[in-house]
């Protein structure tokens, strides 16, 4: 449940992590169950990356001083976050995806190992 009020960019991004977990679990050949961290990881990437995204592309009356420190703070917290699953997953994620500079590589990656690539 998304809360009434809740900023456009935190809204997207929830809304980002959450389409990742329905993606693992409608997506042919993926396993009925990854590793916490691979999935928790790769679906907060997902939600990173739509951050870095609105950063970039957002248009100046969508980018408020406000907004611009509210999107930085979600990012920064993201990548700050101290929790094994989450945080660790995170970057985890982040940093296979760098290595290997692909999305569908990743996942493709994830769909037949259940895990991050070895870098």
């Amino acid at each position: 449940m998304i809360l009434h009020g809740l900023p456009f960019d935190m809204t997207a991004y929830i809304l980002a992590h959450e389409a990742t977990h329905a993606y693992f679990k409608l997506h042919e050949g993926f396993p009925s169950s990854l590793p916490a961290q691979v999935e928790e990881g790769t679906c907060q990437l997902m939600g990173y990356l739509y951050l870095q995204y609105r950063k970039v592309m957002a248009t100046p009356d969508e980018s408020s001083q406000h907004a611009i420190q509210l999107r930085d703070w979600y990012i920064q917290s993201l990548v700050e976050d101290t929790s094994p699953v989450y945080g660790d997953g995170l970057r985890a994620a982040l940093h296979a995806f760098n290595a290997v500079n692909s999305l569908q590589l990743l996942l493709d990656h994830i769909r037949e190992t259940s895990g991050f690539p070895r870098l």
